[in-house]
């Protein structure tokens, strides 16, 4: 038999020692109904012919997200995919098959193991070039995506993750998916005072098994204005984001239901649409990130001496000069933060 002109390429495909499939625009098709409606669109511009055997159109769960198995024989046609979109590929793959020649329409006997390769080796080479037990793979902001897409995706992106060995985190929307693998880590983004549902979305991480990294945009996102003045930011997170407001929080209080018991830690990000070199990372991180350090550190906002902003004021002024002998290129606590 010459090979069928598949593409994109199956991951591996054997021809069988038995006659082709026969098929005709009446052939009976069984199994998914959404995948049974998306092969007929092929047929039926297949002359009446008697096919000699049936079609069966599956969903199996076990195997990679996004994989499918296509087994063609004299008698019978199976696809079964891992999961939907397993399924809708070996249909693709199957159509391709499709053949004219002078007994009819046929399909060669063949066996297709097929998955998608992209996120899976993508993943697995970062997972081999950095450390630690976790892998981010995103997941935030997709406004046009569909809701049904988005939830495929981030669920077939966690198990990828998960094939790799490490713990998969996605920004607080995956948390909308229902096939989130299990312990996946939800990093919270929004604002100290959750708004649209952000904190339900969050809280269903916890639900699956999950913990949570706190990073309230109007608080720690170290790309932010220091003030209205400030050569340097952003101020879309509920305007400018003074010395004070980065301090002035606790990561328990964020989300109802969600403790310390809960929390994985904070992480204070610094996007760099405003950044031209290392010396705008500097005034932008110092002395905010030592303010998400204490929040994430010491004892909860308000619950010791210590644990105030007259206190932390006076403290982080005081490494001014280290971090001068440092290199550090700060903002001044008196620019970042009248008195």
């Amino acid at each position: 038999m010459t090979a069928p002109h598949l593409v994109p390429t199956p991951t591996s495909m054997t021809a069988l020692p038995e006659a082709a499939f026969r098929i005709g625009s009446g052939a009976e098709i069984t199994g998914d109904p959404a995948a049974v409606a998306a092969l007929q669109r092929h047929l039926d511009p297949l002359p009446a012919a008697p096919s000699s055997g049936s079609i069966d159109l599956s969903v199996q769960a076990g195997g990679p997200a996004g994989s499918y198995r296509l087994a063609v024989g004299t008698a019978s046609v199976a696809v079964t995919g891992a999961d939907a979109a397993g399924l809708f590929a070996g249909i693709q793959t199957l159509t391709q098959l499709l053949a004219e020649g002078p007994d009819g329409w046929t399909i060669p006997a063949v066996r297709i193991d097929d998955a998608p390769r992209f996120l899976r080796d993508v993943f697995a080479e970062v997972a081999a070039l950095t450390p630690g037990p976790y892998l981010h793979f995103g997941g935030d902001e997709a406004l046009g995506t569909d809701p049904a897409d988005f939830a495929e995706f981030v669920a077939r992106a966690s198990a990828l993750v998960v094939a790799t060995g490490r713990t998969p985190i996605a920004w607080h929307e995956a948390g909308a998916a229902d096939g989130l693998a299990p312990g996946t880590i939800g990093q919270y983004w929004g604002f100290v005072s959750p708004t649209d549902g952000m904190d339900d979305k969050t809280r269903r991480f916890v639900a699956g098994g999950g913990r949570i990294i706190l990073s309230p945009a109007d608080a720690i996102y170290l790309d932010m204005k220091f003030d209205a003045a400030s050569p340097l930011g952003l101020t879309w997170a509920n305007g400018p984001t003074s010395l004070r407001r980065a301090y002035e929080w606790d990561p328990a209080t964020v989300i109802d239901g969600i403790g310390d018991a809960e929390i994985l830690g904070v992480e204070a990000p610094l996007w760099t649409e405003t950044v031209r070199d290392l010396a705008d990372i500097d005034a932008l991180a110092f002395p905010r990130i030592a303010a998400a350090a204490e929040a994430g550190w010491s004892a909860p906002f308000g619950a010791t001496p210590e644990r105030t902003w007259e206190s932390f004021r006076t403290r982080v002024a005081a490494l001014e000069p280290l971090w001068t002998r440092l290199g550090i290129s700060f903002t001044p606590v008196a620019e970042g933060e009248p008195a």
